[in-house]
């Protein structure tokens, strides 16, 4: 979160961008062409209850009233999440280092992504030593291929 925690300061590393992604064979089956009226009947995977991505990329997609018509299965794992996905259980959003690592998935229309800030929060004390973490934590982002955010 970009609000600092009670005693503490936060720093921006930058964002993980999420892409809508599928099996291939339920991407050729439910969104053949990418748009996004076939994005709403196409079966779902979310996190949990809590997770907004695929909702707001729905709304992003579809208008702020698009609400998904096909089903929807929560797997709150990230590895089986994506698992769930390669599966063929139907799209989800997609971290891009899981998605470069994952088997046959393929991304549904390049438009389809979500940035999400990712934040350090540590103590807001003055010391050297968390400044030098947070420069390497941001030095290592930059170098993972965190997109970096205005």
């Amino acid at each position: 979160s970009e609000e600092n925690i009670q005693g503490c300061i936060s720093q921006k590393l930058g964002a993980m961008r999420y892409r809508a992604a599928a099996k291939a064979t339920v991407a050729q089956r439910h969104v053949p062409t990418g748009s996004a009226v076939e994005l709403i009947r196409t079966p779902m995977v979310v996190f949990d209850r809590e997770d907004p991505l695929q909702h707001l990329m729905l709304e992003r997609a579809a208008g702020a009233k698009a609400r998904p018509a096909g089903q929807i299965h929560h797997v709150p794992d990230s590895v089986q999440f994506v698992a769930a996905i390669e599966a063929g259980m139907g799209w989800g959003m997609v971290p891009e280092p899981q998605l470069q690592k994952a088997k046959g998935l393929q991304v549904l229309n390049e438009q389809w992504f979500i940035d999400v800030p990712l934040y350090f929060q540590r103590w807001a004390v003055d010391s050297p030593i968390l400044r030098r973490i947070g420069g390497i934590l941001v030095t290592v982002a930059r170098q993972h291929d965190l997109h970096l955010l205005a």
